[in-house]
């Protein structure tokens, strides 16, 4: 369907209902930045510290603004020189609001936290002339939760609530490239399944609609990553790198709601753009004895 055919779509709905839950966005699943980290050899041990936002351009300067931020902890251990072992912890913190104007009564104030963990093993190696790329495949189980609460019109008093855990498995294949001493580029694809659970919310849209299917129904996304990494000969133990990368929702879902108007998959707002910077640490050399 195209981005005007949505708009329309969602301009008759607002129309015809009585409170604007339906017209609100709601994210309920936002990618956490992708452990793309290289050890090349038996015991090597590197970490990063990351800070990350996601977004989903759609709902940005027309009649919402949202803000999102969040920070990413990862490390790799090497446990020979083909098997490593991944860990991830990330929280975020987002904030989906409407812009306020005269004509605009479906004003809202949304706040989440999302947080989470993540475990993988897998394969790597390099190769070519002097080992200038590396494969990694990398597959992995992580779980966590996502929060919300708000007001969906600011001059109510009521406050709305959203609270799901999650369990997902992944699976990462990539190839990265040394292009010079100082700079490799990584491509990625995350292929990731998600079942959402325990679902607790006192919106009744989301009891009987879309959100509830959800929560019975696997959601697969696959993100595209671009991993860009620098490193400079005055800090030799640590690499600078930015991140960016793109999500998509492929489970189709074809919903009607409360009015019998038609929600699809393009109207479920997902964040769906991601970017990270942060500073990889070899944690191996930067403590070894001289």
């Amino acid at each position: 369907m195209k981005k005007s055919h949505v708009r329309f779509l969602i301009g008759i709905c607002s129309l015809m209902l009585s409170s604007c839950f339906s017209t609100t966005p709601k994210y309920l699943f936002a990618p956490n930045s992708t452990n793309l980290i290289e050890v090349k050899n038996k015991r090597d041990l590197k970490a990063a510290f990351n800070y990350s936002s996601t977004r989903h351009p759609s709902n940005d300067g027309n009649s919402g603004r949202q803000s999102s931020n969040g920070i990413d902890v990862q490390s790799a251990f090497a446990f020979s020189d083909k098997i490593a072992i991944k860990l991830d912890g990330f929280s975020k913190w987002e904030t989906n609001r409407s812009i306020n104007t005269a004509n605009n009564p479906y004003r809202y104030l949304l706040k989440y936290k999302r947080t989470g963990e993540e475990i993988s093993i897998g394969y790597y190696k390099s190769f070519g002339n002097k080992n200038q790329a590396a494969l990694n495949i990398f597959a992995g189980v992580g779980v966590g939760k996502t929060s919300f609460n708000g007001t969906y019109r600011l001059d109510s008093t009521n406050t709305y609530f959203y609270i799901a855990n999650h369990t997902k498995l992944f699976l990462i294949p990539s190839i990265r490239l040394n292009l010079s001493d100082n700079y490799s580029l990584c491509l990625a694809y995350k292929i990731t399944s998600v079942d959402f659970r325990n679902l607790n919310t006192n919106d009744v849209e989301l009891k009987k609609g879309l959100y509830k299917s959800f929560a019975n129904k696997k959601s697969i996304y696959g993100d595209f990553v671009v991993d860009n990494e620098f490193n400079f000969e005055e800090m030799k133990n640590f690499k600078f790198h930015v991140q960016f990368g793109l999500s998509k929702l492929f489970t189709s879902f074809d919903y009607m709601n409360d009015m019998g108007n038609p929600i699809t998959n393009e109207q479920y707002q997902y964040n769906n753009s991601f970017a990270t910077i942060g500073l990889v640490a070899d944690i191996k050399t930067l403590f070894k004895k001289k």
